[in-house]
């Protein structure tokens, strides 16, 4: 039997997966559907879990025979908390919103604190529910050690790809060391508590989500000159985007001519595309396809007659512009 909280999550599950399904037809954009399922798993996961808790929701049954009830001293109980998961339940979904708008590492951040959050609220408010203490430890390890192990392969790249070279170099190999050093002791110490374990793996994702979130913010370093052998080729114009911002907002092309745009997107992960506009901003004179950087793309066109336009990138409208001179 379905209890009134798996009935709201359940139905938030099936609606997860279908948008999700809807995103990636239309859009073709793996991340966002991805984020849509692992919402709907969690929340059917949720729906699940919460359906098997149901000790205070029905009166437990009376025998005919049995005597009536007595009175006793009425034990005050304190009102349920939430310790600190509601605020990281907070957070994760903070750092979702932030990873919609700015990038993409933000969004894994906040699924993966938001699972941590769930399950640790969870176990809380059942604990709570039920009077019986939950231990989350023989969960939480081999869950804080996948959490661990992915944050080291997912942001620790991003790190490096943010700090100069000879320090990308340097912070790689430390972190090899510590890693080998901690299992090395792991191995060496069997008598070290389940706790210690958890506070070390969960110390270690901390600090790896931190570094992936604050490198994201500082953006990654130049890592390829691209080729300019044919700057100098009649109709050939070359464009770069890099910080959600063209690198020139002034370009000239040739009126009346076959053109060639070569757009280098060199924001990792993000999607940029360069587009066209006259005097009517529903119809571009040219619009071209959306390419994920880091990528390359030639845009060729037949350039419009003699005038001023404007160019843009149609995901990032207002931070990518420029005026384009055709003459």
């Amino acid at each position: 039997m379905l209890t009134p909280t798996s009935k709201l999550f359940l139905p938030v599950a099936g609606v997860a997966l279908f948008l999700g399904a809807v995103y990636k037809i239309i859009s073709g954009d793996l991340l966002g559907s991805v984020l849509y399922l692992m919402v709907g798993a969690a929340a059917f996961l949720l729906g699940v879990m919460l359906s098997s808790i149901r000790e205070n929701e029905y009166a437990p049954a009376m025998a005919p025979n049995a005597p009536p009830p007595g009175v006793r001293p009425v034990a005050v109980a304190p009102l349920p908390g939430g310790g600190g998961w509601p605020v990281a339940g907070g957070i994760a979904v903070a750092l979702v919103m932030v990873g919609l708008i700015q990038h993409p590492v933000f969004t894994w951040a906040g699924v993966l604190v938001g699972m941590v959050a769930g399950a640790g609220w969870l176990a809380r408010s059942a604990s709570e529910s039920t009077g019986r203490p939950i231990s989350l430890l023989p969960l939480g390890l081999p869950v804080l050690g996948l959490a661990t192990i992915a944050s080291v392969m997912f942001f620790l790249s991003r790190i490096l790809l943010a700090v100069p070279e000879a320090a990308s170099t340097a912070i790689a190999l430390s972190v090899a060391v510590l890693i080998l050093g901690a299992a090395s002791l792991a191995a060496v110490r069997p008598n070290i508590t389940g706790r210690t374990l958890a506070t070390a793996l969960a110390i270690g994702t901390v600090l790896m989500v931190g570094g992936g979130i604050t490198a994201a913010a500082v953006g990654e370093r130049h890592l390829e000159k691209h080729s300019e052998e044919h700057a100098g080729e009649a109709g050939l114009v070359q464009l770069k985007a890099e910080g959600v911002t063209f690198k020139t907002d002034h370009i000239e092309l040739a009126a009346d001519e076959e053109v060639e745009v070569r757009f280098d997107n060199n924001d990792r992960d993000v999607q940029h595309n360069f587009a066209i506009y006259g005097a009517d901003p529903s119809k571009p004179v040219f619009r071209g396809q959306l390419v994920s950087g880091v990528a390359t793309v030639s845009y060729k066109f037949h350039a419009p007659g003699v005038g001023e336009y404007k160019f843009q990138c149609d995901v990032h409208p207002t931070q990518m512009k420029g005026t384009v001179t055709v003459k």
